[in-house]
Parts: C-alpha cells; sequence; structure tokens
C-alpha cells in the first residue's frame, strides 16, 4: 500500500540565520519536533547537518508539476526537526521518501 505523504529533498542546507531558526518561531511551542533548544537546532544547520524539505500529498506531487506542501527542517535522517510553513514547490525532487502523519 502506497502511503499518501511523501517527504521530498535536494538536501539543500539551511542558513543558521534562516527566519525559522528564530527564537520567535521556534518558541512558539508548535514548530520544533523535537526536544533540542533553538540554539541547538542553530548549531546544526551551521554544522550542515539541517536540510530543506517538504511534505506533500503523493498523488499531488505525482499529478501535477506544481503543489502544495508543508516545509520542514530535518536531520540527515529525514527526522523532521522544524516545521515551517505551508508552500507551493515544484515536482522533481532528487530524493523521495514515504512519509507518515
Amino acid at each position: 500500500m502506497m502511503s499518501k505523504y511523501l517527504l521530498v529533498t535536494d538536501y539543500e542546507k539551511v542558513n543558521p540565520n534562516a527566519f525559522y531558526l528564530t527564537d520567535w518561531w521556534l518558541e512558539k511551542g508548535t514548530n520544533c519536533c523535537c526536544e533540542m533548544t533553538p540554539q541547538q537546532i542553530r548549531d546544526m544547520a551551521k554544522r550542515g547537518e539541517l536540510f530543506e524539505a517538504f511534505i506533500v500529498s503523493a498523488a499531488s506531487y505525482d499529478l501535477y508539476p506544481r503543489t502544495d506542501s508543508q516545509m520542514v527542517y530535518i536531520d540527515r535522517d529525514s527526522n523532521v526537526i522544524v516545521h515551517c510553513e505551508p508552500s507551493i514547490i515544484e515536482n522533481g525532487h532528487k530524493h523521495r521518501e514515504e512519509y507518515e502523519i
């Protein structure tokens, strides 16, 4: 059975000064998916261990050249570290894997 969602990425490294790594964004409470502090997450980005990714509907990603997605930051093991904001992306990412919500 195919998953309803995909996690897609090109493993683009996150800038440590990105808006989604500000104290304000991370301390909202619903954006951080782990037990790490904002400073620990920024340190991951400085070390090049935090990547931009997107959670998308598998059907939409396969059918349409552009689709709605949920932007997230992930670690090297594809664990979601930070939830960002919804965005529209083009399909064609190098790495795709099934994702359970």
